[in-house]
Parts: C-alpha cells; sequence; structure tokens
C-alpha cells in the first residue's frame, strides 16, 4: 500500500471520526448520520479502490501518479488504486518465443557451379527483364558499356562492379525473451567488484543472489561452520568467509548496498517504461523481426550456401552480437541467464536458435542432385572395397583371378552363367571316330 492511498484513507478516517465527536458532544442526531455515512463511504471506497495485480499470468505493475509513469516497480498482490490519482499499468512478464522464417536468402557465389544454378534460374525471365542493381540506359549505352569506354580513357569507373549473388536459401529463427522486469539486489550484485567477493567460487555467490544483508551473512556465517569442520565448500578457506562476513557488517558496506538496490529497482522501472514505449510485445516482436532478417541478410552475402547451411553457430553468434553487443564467446554463453538486448527496449533474451538451412529453387535441385551423387559415390567406394576383398579371398582358394571374379559376379547378381548339358554327344563322337578311321584305311 503506497503514500497517496494510505493518505486518502487515514484522511476519510479523520472525517469519519470528526463528525462523530461533534454528533456526540451537540447531542445532534446527524453527526451520528454523518458518521455512519462517512463510515460506509470508507467501507465501499476501499472494497472498490481495491485491485489485484495478478500472478496468473506473471504480472507487475508500474505506478502512475496523476496520469504519469513513475519507474517504481509493483509485484503482484492486492494494492488500493484512486481513479486520475494513483493507478498502475500492468506489464505480462512471462516469457515469450519469437519464431522468424527468412526466405530468399541471397548467399555468394563460390564456384562455377553456382553460375550454373544462377543461370538456370535466370533463363525463364523475360530478354527485356533488367537486373534490380543495374542502371537504366542512356542514349542507347548502358552502365556495363559506360565503364569500359572509361577504363579505356583511362578514367575511375563511376561505381564498382557487383557481382551476382549466389543460390537462394531459407531459414528458420527462433528465439525466447522477456521484459527486463528483475532487479539484482544484494551484496553479491552490489560488491561485484570486491576483491573479496570475487574471489568466491561462483557456487557460492549462485546461492546468494538475490539475499538481503541479513540473509547472506545467515548463509555466509552456516558456510564457514562447515569450513571449519573441515567441508570443501568450493576451494573456499574459512578465513575468506569470515572477511566477507566481516565486510557486510561495516556500516559503509549497508549503504552501499542500499544504495545500489535504489538503482537497481529504478533501472528494473525505467526498463519497463522503455518496453513499454516500444510497443509492449507487439512492438518488441516487429523489432526483432527486422533486426534479425537485416543481420541474417547480410551474413548471406559473405557465405556461399554450403558454408552458410554449416555456420549455423557463427549466424547464432553474430545475431546474438547485433541483439545484445556482446562479443566473447563466454559472454555469448551467458544467454541463459538473459542477456539484455538493445538497452533502449527493456528486454532481455535467453535463447536463440538457428534452424535447418534448406535451399529454395533451382538450388533445391542442384543441392538433392550433389546429395544423390554423393550417395552413391560412397555406396559405390563401399561395393568397391567388398568385390575386392572377395575376389581376394578366393584368389586364396586357388582360383583363378578371372574366374573368382566372374563368381563374385554371379554371387552378388551382377552377372549369370548358364551351365548347358547336351545328351548323344558322346554317341556323335565315337561314330567320328570310326569314321575317321576306315577313311585312313
Amino acid at each position: 500500500m503506497k503514500a497517496v492511498p494510505v493518505l486518502a484513507v487515514i484522511f476519510c478516517w479523520l472525517l469519519t471520526g470528526f463528525f462523530w465527536v461533534m454528533g456526540v458532544a451537540a447531542y445532534h442526531w446527524w453527526g451520528y448520520f454523518l458518521g455512519v455515512l462517512s463510515l460506509l463511504g470508507i467501507i465501499i471506497g476501499s472494497l472498490k479502490a481495491l485491485k489485484q495485480i495478478p500472478n496468473r499470468p506473471p504480472t507487475v505493475g508500474l505506478e502512475v501518479v496523476f496520469g504519469k509513469r513513475r519507474p517504481k516497480l509493483l509485484t503482484e498482490g492486492f494494492y488500493l488504486f484512486l481513479k486520475y490519482v494513483y493507478t498502475a499499468t500492468l506489464v505480462n512478464i512471462e516469457k515469450k518465443t519469437l519464431e522468424v522464417t527468412l526466405e530468399d536468402i541471397r548467399t555468394q557465389f563460390k564456384s562455377e557451379e553456382d553460375l550454373e544454378i544462377q543461370s538456370k534460374g535466370q533463363s525463364a525471365q523475360e530478354p527485356d527483364q533488367q537486373e534490380p542493381n543495374q542502371e537504366p540506359e542512356e542514349n542507347g549505352v548502358d552502365g556495363a558499356v559506360r565503364e569500359d569506354r572509361e577504363h579505356e580513357e583511362g578514367e575511375a569507373p563511376s561505381r564498382p562492379i557487383k557481382l551476382k549473388a549466389g543460390g537462394e536459401v531459407s531459414m528458420k529463427i527462433s528465439a525466447t525473451w522477456y521484459p527486463d522486469y528483475k532487479p539484482n539486489l544484494g551484496p553479491i550484485y552490489a560488491l561485484a567488484k570486491v576483491p573479496l567477493i570475487k574471489r568466491l567460487p561462483d557456487s557460492v555467490k549462485k546461492d546468494l543472489e538475490g539475499f538481503d544483508i541479513p540473509r547472506a551473512k545467515k548463509a555466509l556465517k552456516k558456510l564457514h561452520f562447515l569450513t571449519r569442520r573441515g567441508v570443501n565448500i568450493g576451494n573456499v578457506t574459512s578465513l575468506q568467509l569470515k572477511q566477507v562476513i566481516d565486510l557486510l557488517d561495516e556500516e559503509e558496506t549497508v549503504e552501499a548496498v542500499k544504495h545500489h538496490d535504489e538503482l537497481e529497482r529504478e533501472r528494473v522501472g525505467e526498463s519497463l517504461i522503455a518496453y513499454i514505449n516500444s510497443g509492449s510485445e507487439q512492438g518488441i516482436t516487429n523489432i526483432l523481426k527486422d533486426v534479425i532478417e537485416e543481420e541474417v541478410r547480410r551474413m548471406g552475402f559473405q557465405y556461399s550456401w554450403e558454408e552458410i547451411s554449416a555456420s549455423r553457430q557463427e549466424v547464432r553468434e553474430a545475431i546474438i552480437e547485433r541483439l545484445t553487443g556482446m562479443k566473447l564467446p563466454e559472454e555469448i554463453e551467458r544467454i541463459a541467464d538473459g542477456l539484455p538486448v538493445m538497452s533502449d527496449l527493456g528486454i532481455k533474451i535467453c535463447r536463440l536458435n538457428v534452424g535447418r538451412v534448406k535451399e529454395m529453387g533451382e538450388l533445391a535441385k542442384e543441392a538433392e542432385r550433389r546429395a544423390v551423387e554423393e550417395q552413391q559415390r560412397v555406396g559405390e567406394e563401399i561395393e568397391l572395397t567388398f568385390v575386392e576383398d572377395h575376389i581376394g579371398k578366393l584368389t586364396d582358394l586357388g582360383l583363378d583371378p578371372g574366374e573368382a571374379a566372374d563368381t563374385v559376379q554371379v554371387e552378388r547378381k551382377k552377372a549369370t552363367k548358364e551351365i548347358r548339358t547336351y545328351r548323344g554327344l558322346e554317341k556323335i563322337g565315337e561314330a567320328m571316330g570310326r569314321g575317321l578311321g576306315q577313311f585312313r584305311k
């Protein structure tokens, strides 16, 4: 319950008490009557002014005093609001998933085969169709001819010669984000740069996140007790913990933490105001889509379609860097904890995934052809290795290499072998032999 509604309730109670006192002192019925009316007005007005900031879906509020938003956060719960005087702007803080499917991402040429793909895709165009980047003809002479003439005359070209882009691909990207609503409170954040705090293990600092000074001291005393009994707590010594506990007892530390927490609450309030000013969920969604698409299309001209298919991690890191300004790998990997996105948007991103890169148009046909050829090549290599080994084993058993090869081909049903038996050939041979013997006589 904030100052404005509290003062209003106190004023109403004082007014009710005044009417009761006047009625009793003057023995007039109107005093009691007005007192009862004032009491009923307080009860009804309080019930009507009592509003809830819901917890489903997760919601926070921003104070609005006399129509002006203030950077003060109201968490879930019940509040007394006075219309036109003291209200709140509600903000849904649940995590939101954005899915972007980008098509017609033009990539860079890397080989002559890409040129063939491009020519196939342009063969269906009309002869008089002009390229988007081509300058209009002037006096029957196009831009390319003008450049050639300028080169012949020794003059610098009026514009650089731009290579055409390579094949087109599509890409699916998904991201999870939420409004920056949670202040980083407590000594662990306020004293993060103090050497004693910096030397604490990450596991200990993680356990103390969000604790105020009394709770942090209580937790540290438990750890100090365990370390003195020989328990290993993240390689921290009992002396280190004792020094941190003494630090938290200092008055300067208490003031520093208090000042930090006030600034942090104000920062979160400003972030939520920036989030509302950016159009809330719909506005942020449109901004993120535009930024992601711009970055992906820019990277498309740096990779061929084969390279960009294998460089999804690089694309992911480039998008995160564009959104958050984080460049170092260890900074990017902290995305699961939430990285602030463009300070003027008031949101944090906690996941970004680059899905499968899919080829489009003629490029898709070419990619399918290459994939089939690669599968066939691998299959042929396996087949030849098997045949070679099998022939070697049959040769070791005494077969002739040619006969062994024929046997393997027959076994693998790559060839057929016919065995025919002709009856009566023995009698014909005997008759021919007798005839030849008589002829010799």
